[in-house]
């Protein structure tokens, strides 16, 4: 009885600290609204945090290109900077950048790296899937 107690508060402790649960990263080919607009490619999940955090970057594994980033709390949709600490709850979190020909057929990674006052800076992996591509003309 009392091993099983032990096991059962070793697990709480070890799913209990993490900072920061990030769901799958969906990617998504996002059409230009006007002909002098650039195509770009958006990359968004949803996070639940569990401790105060800030998303330091949001970059694409093995390249330097730059991501515009996004952030709106669930369920209200209050839009948040970037800059500021995002406080336990959850978020919709989005990064875009310029679309390139090779990147909606080639398997990627992206990288967030995150602040937190206990941990420091560390960074959560997560490969992207494809969620939709606007049609070829």
């Amino acid at each position: 009885m009392s091993l099983h107690l032990i096991s059962i508060f070793c697990f709480a402790a070890i799913t209990g600290c993490q900072s920061l649960s990030i769901g799958d990263v969906e990617k998504k080919i996002l059409p230009a609204g006007r002909p002098d607009q650039p195509i770009l490619m958006q990359y968004s999940a949803t996070a639940s945090i569990a401790k105060t955090i800030t998303l330091q970057a949001i970059n694409i594994e093995d390249s330097d290109q730059k991501m515009n980033i996004s952030i709106a709390r669930l369920p209200d949709g209050l839009v948040m900077s970037s800059e500021n600490p995002l406080e336990p709850g959850n978020y919709y979190i989005s990064a875009t950048t310029k679309y390139l020909n090779e990147s909606l057929a080639k398997d990627v990674t992206v990288v967030f790296h995150i602040q937190e006052a206990s941990k420091g800076t560390f960074i959560i992996k997560k490969k992207a899937t494809v969620l939709s591509v606007f049609p070829k003309k």
